[in-house]
């Protein structure tokens, strides 16, 4: 083991040096067991510890935009409910639309994987091609565009569902294809291509081995979080929707 690798392993971290107070005493004889363990685990901690709460404050920022993330793709249960009241050309179930962002990630990751990674790598000079943060924002931005798409699709498919009658028959089919769907697929599938794989790898690369469970932990309490968020927001829009004018979420789609 180098010198180098000696002194990241006895010292903390230059990253948020504010912390390094906490793994940092005044009298060791005192503050530290013969064996270097601190005597009381209250006062001081170990630049173990120190550096594992660094790397925790680090991902949270990134952590926070795969709870935004999820609460975008949260939209597919509410795209099989329009399909299900919209004219489908092909016959296509309403619940098998999925398959458009299944479709779309898988041939998306295999062309970068074997095609624009070369390209970019030879370009930028990194083996991986963009950064990790890079990919996520476009995830990201992929997720808002796919979800802003599924709102206008929205606003013209209820619209249309007025002009016809429809209103109060939540099994009425609206004649407009169910195809218009499937932009916002593609899009959800290439946002899936993008973010969640390089959360997750984001994560692993920031924490030390000796948290290597904490990473696909945070993912699960995203999505988790989102799943909350997301039906919080569909409570209030219902409800604001009901307030004086049409039912909207709960009888169209009940």
């Amino acid at each position: 083991m180098t010198i180098l690798a000696i002194m990241k392993l006895l010292l903390p971290s230059e990253s948020l040096r504010w912390l390094n107070k906490a793994c940092i005493t005044k009298d060791a004889e005192r503050d530290l067991n013969p064996d270097g363990s601190p005597s009381n685990p209250g006062v001081i901690c170990t630049v173990d510890q120190v550096n594992s709460v660094k790397a925790f404050l680090r991902v949270i920022p990134m952590w926070s935009t795969a709870i935004m993330f999820s609460i975008c793709t949260n939209q597919l249960s509410f795209s099989t409910l329009q399909a299900n009241t919209m004219n489908d050309t092909f016959e296509i179930p309403a619940g098998s639309f999925i398959v458009f962002m299944i479709f779309t990630a898988m041939v998306w990751v295999a062309f970068y994987d074997r095609v624009l990674l070369l390209l970019l790598a030879r370009h930028t000079g990194s083996p991986n091609g963009l950064s990790s943060k890079v990919r996520m924002g476009i995830g990201l931005l992929l997720a808002c565009v796919a979800t802003a798409m599924a709102a206008i699709i929205e606003s013209i498919r209820r619209g249309r569902a007025i002009d016809e009658g429809l209103e109060n028959n939540p099994c009425g089919v609206v004649k407009l294809s169910a195809m218009w769907l499937v932009p916002q697929y593609t899009l959800l599938g290439l946002a899936e291509a993008f973010n969640p794989p390089v959360q997750i790898e984001f994560c692993y690369s920031q924490f030390p081995k000796s948290m290597s469970s904490i990473p696909m932990a945070l993912f699960e309490l995203a999505m988790a979080m989102s799943s909350l968020v997301g039906s919080l927001l569909v409570n209030i829009v219902d409800g604001a929707a009901t307030k004086g004018v049409q039912e909207w979420m709960s009888r169209v789609f009940s």
